[in-house]
């Protein structure tokens, strides 16, 4: 009678039969899972991330079964199976396999959201105040560059370390293409903290600018100047600055290239490609994203010693960004003789469009007059360049730190 239950209900069956920390660990695992599920459709985190990797996180744990020769696993991931056939041959269902493969092992997911995030760019933003927002970027990146030396002084190796430092930037699909360039190993624990703590810059940032900055100066209305730029030379300039960037940093040409061809479809209004790459290319990257993300999360890759570490400097990656941003933004204020508002520092930590839309809420909050989100727009936008600066920068000279 027993054994005919334990072949019903392998699920349940095998939290007895693993050991009780993998057990528990899987009990975590799916509570956790749904409640990022449900913190997205309450719009608190990031729903299009959250539902797919919250629910995806749940199924990998809750659907473990017993795989041949008394092995335990599940038919989504199973670590203890070397041969990706034999997963196919037990339950004829490797759904995931194929989207993996194809996209996530070699690094092009990330390619295909930053399309998507190009196509939706306007470089115009950084026209207006183009010494500004430059500025602000740089100072946005500070937390990347903290975190990989303080990362290595916690005994990471260097490249793991600058894997984990990329969250600095608040750019997703930077920290995939690293970490899988990188530390291929700690791709998938590195990606969920990355991805988890993003969705939090929604809550923690507005905390940290009115920490930093005081009531008076948030409200500042900001002259902002019209850029007279025809789209001749907006994408003149684009296609320039691709190839100028993929020259010096040829290992990030491919986040440089998918970026700046989605900017430059905007900016020659080819509509077919422009709408392809907005709507279908990113959502379905979007969606597949969050639901590997999920499914790679189960309970023995999480119990890694290394994640609470990464967990650590994940955060510490972010604070010290938005820290840096602010401290550009209050440097701009200063140069500009008051004419910005040092909210905007915030927008340079690159999570397009959220920081920025952060900056502009709290800004509005103070003063309902004050528009800012085209020169936080701008920040943004920089800041997403310079962290494709900053990740190619590690990746050709992280050998020097060995």
């Amino acid at each position: 009678m027993l054994d005919t239950m334990i072949q019903l209900f392998p699920g349940v069956s095998t939290l007895f039969i693993q050991d009780p920390l993998i057990s528990c660990t899987r009990i975590v695992l799916m509570v956790f899972g749904f409640i990022l599920a449900y913190m997205g459709f309450k719009r608190v985190l990031e729903p299009l991330i959250m539902v797919p990797m919250g629910i995806g996180m749940i199924a990998i744990n809750a659907g473990v079964l017993f795989l041949e020769a008394g092995k335990i696993g599940t038919i989504f991931l199973d670590p203890l199976v070397d041969n990706p056939a034999a997963l196919v041959d037990i339950m004829q269902v490797n759904w995931l396999q194929p989207i993996y493969n194809m996209t996530f092992s070699n690094g092009l997911i990330a390619c295909l959201v930053f399309f998507g995030i190009g196509a939706m760019s306007e470089i115009s933003f950084i026209l207006a105040r183009p010494w500004a927002s430059i500025i602000v970027a740089l100072f946005a990146e500070m937390g990347t560059f903290a975190t990989l030396f303080i990362g290595i002084k916690l005994g990471l190796a260097p490249n793991e370390a600058a894997s984990i430092a990329v969250i600095g930037g608040a750019d997703g699909p930077m920290v995939l293409f690293t970490s899988l360039m990188l530390a291929k190993d700690l791709f998938v624990p590195i990606s969920i903290i990355a991805y988890l703590y993003l969705s939090l810059t929604y809550a923690g940032y507005p905390y940290l600018i009115k920490l930093l900055i005081p009531k008076k100066y948030r409200g500042i209305d900001v002259e902002i100047p019209v850029p007279n730029v025809s789209k001749k030379a907006k994408f003149t300039f684009t296609v320039l600055t691709c190839g100028l960037l993929c020259l010096l940093l040829p290992v990030a040409a491919p986040l440089i290239l998918s970026f700046f061809l989605g900017v430059a479809i905007k900016e020659a209004e080819i509509t077919p490609f422009q709408e392809l790459l907005e709507s279908t290319v990113t959502y379905a990257s979007t969606l597949f994203l969050g639901l590997l993300l999920g499914t790679l999360c189960e309970a023995q890759t999480i119990l890694n010693p290394k994640v609470g570490i990464l967990v650590v400097l994940g955060i510490l990656a972010l604070a010290i960004s938005g820290i840096g941003g602010i401290i550009g933004g209050w440097l701009v204020y200063w140069l500009s003789k008051g004419n910005y508002n040092p909210i905007i520092g915030i927008a340079g930590v690159s999570c397009l469009p959220t920081t920025a839309k952060i900056a502009q809420k709290v800004a509005m909050e103070e003063n309902p007059f004050c528009v800012i989100m085209p020169l936080a727009m701008g920040a943004g936008v920089s800041g997403l360049i310079v962290s494709a600066i900053a990740t190619g920068v590690f990746i050709s000279t992280i050998f020097l730190l060995y």
